[in-house]
């Protein structure tokens, strides 16, 4: 196997912003068609149609892979993710209003679910295309179930303390922090927590002592914000291997394909249903298994 060219991995991230910008109904009735489509563009190696040994894989398998693993310090945009059991719990906590100063919540991805990378993960922070998603929270709203969207996904745990003397300092940051209106929800979707970490990352003792005062009921001394990701379950980054095959197919046969990957993608779907917006059965018939891309 060999390792996807730099400017493959560009062209993936191409394709899933012309899908994210162009095709609200998304493709398949999976969070890996979209993938599969993506990597039938870059003439690579898919696991399903096009398969090696190591990239060996269909959407019921127990572990998904996608081709060569790399650590997160390794992964770059275009680089395929795989989910499973991924777990985000979240607490913000905010002295900028009186009552519901506290926000908590979770983010699962899985059992498994997989998306392409939009950045390289930083701080414990990815930005990533993905679908198949409930709409989870005034930034979905606006999305059917499998339309491509880009999302922030925690991949690392840690903890952020701003004190109430810092937060009202005149900095712009500050400023900003102040300006989102203050409420904890307001602050978890506003803020960019992993930029944070060099500057606000409290001791383990303090962050125990928050903790425990949150747990109590009780206002946590001399925080202004607190914020909060326990991550479990597992994130994996894969690089996608060129298919030789596919390199050198004349248009005719890319099409005959492209023919073979919907095919297996109509096979290899879930049931689904009209009620959550993936039934296989209506996106067939919708033609939604097919798809477009023109790069730009």
């Amino acid at each position: 196997m060999a390792d996807i060219a730099p400017s493959d991995s560009e062209k993936l991230v191409r394709f899933a912003l012309f899908q994210e910008r162009t095709n609200p109904g998304g493709i398949g009735n999976e969070c890996t068609h979209f993938v599969y489509a993506g990597l039938l563009e870059i003439r690579a190696l898919d696991g399903m149609v096009r398969k090696d040994p190591q990239v060996a894989t269909d959407n019921n398998a127990a572990a998904l892979r996608w081709g060569r693993k790399v650590d997160a310090a390794e992964a770059i945009p275009g680089d395929v993710v795989q989910y499973r059991d991924q777990k985000a719990s979240i607490v913000v906590y905010s002295s900028l209003v009186g009552s519901g100063n506290l926000y908590a919540a979770s983010r699962m991805r899985g059992p498994q679910h997989t998306a392409i990378t939009y950045t390289r993960p930083y701080q414990g922070d990815l930005i990533e295309f993905e679908c198949h998603l409930s709409n989870d929270g005034p930034d979905q709203a606006s999305y059917t179930k499998m339309q491509v969207r880009e999302n922030r996904v925690f991949v690392e745990s840690y903890a952020i303390e701003i004190g109430e003397a810092a937060l009202n300092q005149p900095s712009s940051l500050m400023t900003y922090i102040r300006n989102t209106g203050g409420t904890p929800e307001a602050l978890f979707r506003a803020v960019n927590w992993g930029a944070l970490r060099q500057n606000f990352t409290p001791s383990a003792a303090r962050l125990a002592e928050i903790r425990r005062s949150i747990k109590a009921g009780q206002t946590p001394a001399g925080v202004g914000i607190f914020f909060e990701v326990v991550v479990t379950g597992s994130t994996t980054f894969y690089r996608p291997q060129i298919s030789n095959e596919r390199r050198t197919m004349a248009p005719a046969a890319l099409q005959a394909e492209k023919a073979k990957v919907v095919d297996r993608m109509k096979k290899t779907g879930r049931k689904g249903s009209a009620a959550t917006g993936d039934s296989k059965t209506d996106r067939i018939a919708a033609g939604s298994f097919n798809w477009e891309f023109r790069d730009q």
